[in-house]
């Protein structure tokens, strides 16, 4: 019986091994069935590959399938870190890749099964490899560079309005809050909170909003942003997905058209608002995050403080937050 769960997570190849034996005495003839398969040229998709193995171990196979989950874990962060020493030339972008099955949205046709997550998460955190300072490994995937998974995430959300599908990118922050190590590094780093001393409080609070994690998911809102003109320096009210999504062609429109459009975007913002208030709630909880938590509030309101001094003539076109920032800040 042990020896057909064994050959059901690693096929054939494996049904000559005596799972019935301790581990100890298995695994060097486990090892190699594994690895062969891991870095045979007919097997072209090693994540797929260890997440089949570690989803097949989760079903059964003893001290056998419990040594497998670990190796599953374990091969596909080194995978993650170092992919050319498995595909070679062709081997994808880490960080991209690692972002788009964070999201599970179909950006990648893989998805991490069950409790994979939080252990890859464990054994980056742990793990060392050469080039890589000791404990280093998870931070440098997340933020250890403009490449790196939390700015390549930044870059995609900045793009984003109301009116686009960002529930995947939305899927991400959620599991980066629950996790404990994946958070504790990017807290440290320059995509949390961007520190500057007080003479440099002008333009902050679009540094805030524009250029850190939570920062760029608090500015998708149904309220138009503004740019000035270089040379005029003139405020130009800028034309907003959501505005157009709503009223573009209103003479063609039926007013339950409009009522329509207005209710999807209002469902829409209350989603970006509920998805906020449980990562900030779960950031406050956490006895570790709830200063850094503070901080980043406390920094992006005296980033704002100068909006009492402007008054409404400038309202939209200060060099602070911009409104609907800082309106889903205060919702939140």
């Amino acid at each position: 019986m042990a020896s057909a769960k064994l050959a059901r997570i690693l096929g054939k190849d494996a049904s000559s091994i005596n799972a019935s034996s301790p581990l100890s005495e298995g695994r060097p003839a486990v090892d190699a069935v594994f690895l062969s398969q891991l870095v045979s040229p007919a097997v072209p998709d090693k994540l797929g590959f260890l997440f089949g193995v570690y989803t097949k171990s989760l079903q059964g196979g003893g001290e056998y399938g419990d040594y497998l989950k670990k190796q599953s874990v374990s091969y596909a962060a080194l995978f993650i870190m170092n992919p050319r020493q498995f595909s070679g030339a062709s081997a994808p972008s880490t960080a991209q890749t690692f972002l788009d099955l964070m999201k599970a949205d179909g950006s990648s046709p893989l998805t991490f099964p069950s409790g994979f997550f939080p252990a890859l998460i464990a054994e980056l955190r742990s793990m060392s490899l050469t080039g890589y300072a000791s404990g280093t490994c998870l931070q440098s995937l997340l933020v250890g560079h403009r490449e790196s998974v939390v700015p390549l995430l930044i870059k995609e959300v900045i793009k984003l309005n109301l009116v686009d599908p960002f529930h995947g990118h939305f899927a991400v922050l959620q599991e980066l809050g629950s996790s404990k190590g994946a958070m504790e590094a990017v807290l440290k780093s320059m995509f949390w909170e961007t520190p500057l001393p007080m003479e440099r409080l002008q333009g902050a609070g679009v540094a805030t909003e524009k250029a850190t994690l939570l920062g760029v998911f608090l500015r998708l809102s149904s309220i138009p942003e503004t740019s000035r003109d270089p040379t005029t320096r003139d405020v130009i009210m800028m034309r907003h997905p959501v505005g157009e999504a709503c009223f573009a062609d209103m003479h063609r429109k039926s007013r339950q058209e409009v009522d329509i459009a207005i209710d999807s975007v209002r469902v829409q913002l209350h989603a970006v608002q509920d998805c906020l208030t449980i990562f900030v709630r779960g950031m406050l909880k956490d006895p570790t995050h709830q200063d850094k938590m503070f901080s980043w509030v406390a920094s992006a309101l005296r980033f704002s403080e100068a909006r009492k001094k402007e008054g409404f003539g400038r309202y939209f076109s200060s060099p602070t937050s911009s409104v609907g920032f800082l309106f889903n800040l205060f919702t939140v």
